[in-house]
């Protein structure tokens, strides 16, 4: 995958250096699980949800309308882990962000709790273009799978992931 090369508005492929969105947003004492055994659902436009955690900054995942309580993306770790944070990148589209979010945390997809988070949201300028990522931190919890609830509306913007990254606990080492 080439990472540098965007469309332009006319449809051509135009060439760019590419762009480490690791440098942009550094993550910087977090430790990221990997995606890899991520499984992702959601109860709107759930045949893109995967694009949220494909790697690649440019495809996303979005509502396809305008935002509405109720609304979830979802998030099945493949394992368990103590979580103690998450992010959601959202690419150029600024304004796509999820207008009120509950957060809730499941050690079996069954059997859901609320998580009381504190969020950070961060701009970026590369290529002439702001990007945008909002983390999430929470004290470590127990848990497999992570859902993202709207509770807020927006008649006029979507709900849109381009990424999301799940972030665990590291163990401290014991002192003697």
């Amino acid at each position: 995958m080439d990472w540098g090369q965007l469309w332009n508005k006319g449809g051509e492929k135009k060439k760019r250096k590419p762009i480490n969105f690791n440098t942009l947003f550094p993550v910087k004492d977090l430790n990221k699980i990997s995606p890899t055994q991520f499984r992702v659902f959601s109860n709107v436009n759930n045949s893109e949800a995967r694009l949220a955690i494909d790697g690649d900054p440019f495809t996303r995942w979005g509502s396809s309308r305008g935002q509405e309580p109720g609304m979830f993306f979802q998030i099945d770790l493949g394992g368990n882990y103590s979580v103690n944070g998450f992010s959601l990148f959202y690419g150029s589209s600024l304004n796509d962000y999820p207008r009120r979010l509950k957060i809730m945390g499941s050690p079996d997809g069954q059997h859901w709790q609320d998580i009381q988070t504190t969020s950070h949201t961060y701009y970026a300028l590369a290529e002439n273009q702001i990007y945008k990522k909002t983390y999430y931190f929470f004290s470590p919890v127990p848990i497999r799978c992570l859902k993202l609830v709207q509770l807020g509306k927006d008649p006029v913007y979507w709900w849109s992931i381009y990424e999301v990254e799940v972030y665990k606990k590291i163990k401290q080492a014991q002192s003697p």
